[in-house]
């Protein structure tokens, strides 16, 4: 589903990526991981499409759902609509957004705008909205950023779940994250 031959990629004349070849699993949960300023978030691009390599090739064959480092919520729509927003049959849109607000322990928070929510809490709807885009692969760039440690626990659970029957990538560089993940690992 992703392949990565040979990828290398310079921002500026620095090298970022070098000559990288990656084969990712179909299915499960990979994390990406590495101190700051290594290359996990061009990796990151580099999958979703929002970057060309300067060499090499890369192969996505399915669709993907993203989280981004940033929440990136709709100001002027609600917590809800933030999550349908994503699915064009406005009525699953509707039902898909009401079970992910549930997943994602928002209930009551639907109708709130992001001025309105807690930085977890528009953490929680941007994850939220890319489970309810409901792809083969989901891309998560530091996903659990900011969450207390009970609430990130319930969600990297509900992370695992989902990895049953999709490939979940995520950027860390929080090893305690891959250790309850149980991920397999791209070291950078």
């Amino acid at each position: 589903m992703i392949t990565f031959k040979s990828v290398s990629k310079s921002f500026d004349g620095e090298i970022v990526i070098s000559n990288k070849t990656i084969e990712f699993p179909e299915k499960g949960i990979v994390c990406i991981f590495g101190p700051s300023g290594v290359g996990k978030t061009t990796i990151f691009n580099l999958i979703a499409g929002l970057i060309e390599p300067d060499d090499g090739e890369i192969e996505v064959t399915e669709d993907i759902s993203m989280v981004f480092q940033e929440d990136r919520l709709v100001p002027w729509l609600t917590a809800g609509e933030n999550i349908s927003l994503v699915i064009e049959d406005k009525e699953l849109g509707q039902r898909n957004a009401i079970k992910y607000m549930k997943a994602m322990q928002l209930v009551g928070a639907e109708s709130k705008r992001p001025s309105e929510l807690s930085g977890g809490m528009k953490r929680r709807v941007a994850i939220a909205r890319a489970m309810a885009y409901d792809k083969r692969i989901m891309l998560m760039d530091e996903p659990f950023k900011g969450l207390e440690v009970e609430l990130k626990n319930f969600i990297m659970d509900q992370v695992i779940k989902l990895a049953e029957d999709k490939l979940i990538v995520i950027v860390t560089h929080e090893k305690a994250e891959i250790d309850y993940l149980m991920a397999e690992v791209v070291w950078l």
